[in-house]
């Protein structure tokens, strides 16, 4: 692959990768809320963060796989 193409690579992982950080923060920060319904709803949105992290894990390993043709 060439520089281009890494440099490619390398600035769309990085805003996913910001965009699930701040994600997790937030959903962290709702689970010590004092109210049910918010920690009740964080957990939802852990559930919903382990799949995205799993989906977004198989599709980079994917992505670099195919790279090494």
């Amino acid at each position: 692959m060439s520089a281009a193409g890494d440099a490619r690579a390398g600035s769309a992982v990085g805003p996913v990768q910001q965009g699930l950080k701040e994600a997790l923060i937030e959903t962290l920060t709702a689970i010590l809320s004092p109210v049910q319904e918010v920690r009740a709803a964080a957990e939802e949105q852990i559930k919903v963060l382990e799949v995205t992290e799993g989906l977004l894990s198989t599709k980079l390993t994917a992505g670099a796989v195919a790279g090494l043709d």
